[in-house]
């Protein structure tokens, strides 16, 4: 239960970051988005992929986590994207189709309820 609430939790968050970003994204730009972890939910991997794409990126934590507290930033092109987020008992958050075209700091927080988590076992 708790980690679906973290990840609710941070299906809002970019979900917030999509309403906020411009209706016309600029061409091929680099940005930069942060994710800072305030629940208390511990992420072992985090993908982002390509609207159009079938299969995820690779996991841009690596051998990491990312823990209560901390953060991770992305640089990433302009464009529409899917985020996955898995917490440590294999459970997923996905966001589809969030916007990306400035560069955003999203804190996530309990506080926020998650209305548009898709959640899934970790595939793709």
């Amino acid at each position: 239960m708790r980690s679906r609430i973290g990840l609710k939790v941070l299906a809002l968050s970019f979900a917030m970051l999509a309403f906020l970003a411009a209706s016309t994204p600029m061409a091929a730009q680099q940005r930069y988005v942060t994710l800072q972890n305030d629940t208390n939910i511990t992420f072992r991997e985090v993908h982002v992929s390509s609207v159009r794409d079938e299969s995820w990126e690779r996991d841009l934590l690596g051998s990491k986590y990312l823990r209560p507290g901390y953060q991770l930033t992305v640089t990433m092109p302009t464009g529409r994207w899917d985020f996955q987020f898995v917490d440590s008992s294999g459970d997923a958050c996905i966001l589809h189709d969030v916007i990306v075209d400035r560069d955003a700091t999203v804190a996530v927080t309990t506080e926020w309820l998650a209305d548009n988590c898709t959640f899934e076992r970790s595939s793709r």
